[in-house]
């Protein structure tokens, strides 16, 4: 059976909360609290459960990037390929999933996006390649309700957006 939060508290020494405020990543925690909860969870390898944490807290932690190519052209293409590592990489390295989704149909791929948000399946979109139309970005600012950045970097119309 897989370790557990209260697993970790015991063999650290602390409380369930102080575990799960270094899980979380919060300050208002000591260095020497936090070092013997990060003792504990090398010494029990302990995998934090996605699912579990999903469904407890904010949604999954996991970053959406879309292509407007098919996945043969975007997986196949060393540019592309190049660019998918590397978001995967830092994706990774903050904890975050990525979610490759192929399409040509602006029009689902906007419906996608606001049913994944909606259901908090994903915290952020990436546009690896946008549509030929922009109009998709306004509809997408209208439809989507949460904080998130969007930026369009091969726009005339350059911008980060909040909201």
């Amino acid at each position: 059976m897989s370790p557990t939060i209260y697993d970790i508290a015991r063999v650290a020494g602390v409380s369930k909360s102080t575990v799960s405020r270094v899980l979380n990543k919060q300050t208002n925690i000591s260095p020497e609290a936090r070092e013997k909860v990060l003792r504990a969870i090398e010494e029990l390898q302990y995998q934090p459960n996605k699912l579990a944490r999903a469904l407890t807290s904010s949604g999954f932690d996991a970053i959406m990037v879309i292509s407007t190519r098919s996945t043969k052209t975007t997986a196949g293409n060393p540019f592309f390929s190049e660019v998918l590592h590397a978001i995967t990489a830092k994706a990774e390295e903050e904890g975050f999933d990525v979610i490759l989704q192929t399409s040509h149909n602006p029009a689902e791929d906007l419906q996608k996006c606001e049913s994944k948000i909606k259901q908090k399946m994903i915290k952020g979109i990436i546009m690896l390649s946008s549509p030929a139309d922009e109009s998709f970005f306004a509809l997408f600012f209208q439809a989507v309700s949460s904080k998130q950045t969007c930026t369009d970097a091969n726009s005339t119309n350059t911008r980060s957006r909040w909201w």
